[in-house]
């Protein structure tokens, strides 16, 4: 049995329809559910991983995050990440923004995109920071609001490191797209920013003439 047969095999095992029926109502079901809650999910992967997944290469890692993608269930993809998340910086290399791209851009919704977003493109970015504003600047433009999102929260656990040039011009850039997941997004960033530096957050606030939702969420702390 290879890995995407065991790990298949494993949530179905654990299928539950109750729960699957709540956890895609909570995501207003967009995907379909084996009904395996998180902690439960938590619990096999880290068994697997234990056992086999740790001895993955680089290559055989991106390889299943990239099968797992294209299967049905959303707690695929949720191993996926959990897999995204146990990579460390010798699993990238600079054409894996493609890779990225690939996940963010397929099976979309915010549970996805803020975990990638801001855990393992924020990895990728600190390890190749030259190529950080091509591929900023593509995605910006991408009209693809996940992209566009993914943008703005990718330095989200940078704090007192976030290149708050970059920020101010995504914010900038964006800041009049009236889409729910950006105006949070803008706010988010800017909130986290605040905890290290309230006064510079005030200033992009007004700058920027930010209000409504954007404006709310950055101002939480200040």
């Amino acid at each position: 049995m290879n890995h995407i047969e065991r790990i298949v095999s494993t949530l179905e095992t654990n299928r539950n329809a109750i729960q699957a029926e709540k956890m895609s109502a909570y995501m207003r079901n967009k995907f379909p559910f084996y009904g395996v809650t998180k902690p439960n999910l938590d619990k096999l992967f880290g068994e697997w991983w234990k056992q086999s997944g740790k001895m993955l290469t680089r290559l055989e890692k991106w390889d299943l995050i990239e099968v797992l993608w294209q299967e049905e269930f959303r707690e695929s993809h949720y191993w996926a990440i959990q897999i995204m998340l146990k990579m460390k910086n010798n699993d990238f290399e600079p054409s894996d923004i493609d890779k990225f791209k690939f996940v963010i851009v397929n099976h979309s919704w915010w549970d996805s995109v803020d975990l990638i977003a801001s855990n393992t493109l924020t990895q990728y970015s600190l390890q190749f920071p030259e190529e950080t504003k091509m591929w900023v600047e593509e995605w910006t433009i991408s009209n693809n609001i996940w992209l566009q999102r993914s943008t703005l929260i990718f330095q989200l656990k940078l704090k007192s490191n976030t290149d708050l040039e970059l920020l101010s011009k995504q914010i900038s850039t964006l800041k009049k797209d009236k889409e729910f997941f950006i105006q949070k997004a803008i706010g988010w960033s800017l909130r986290e920013v605040s905890k290290t530096n309230k006064e510079w957050v005030r200033q992009e606030i007004e700058r920027q003439n930010l209000y409504g939702l954007s404006k709310r969420e950055a101002s939480k702390y200040l």
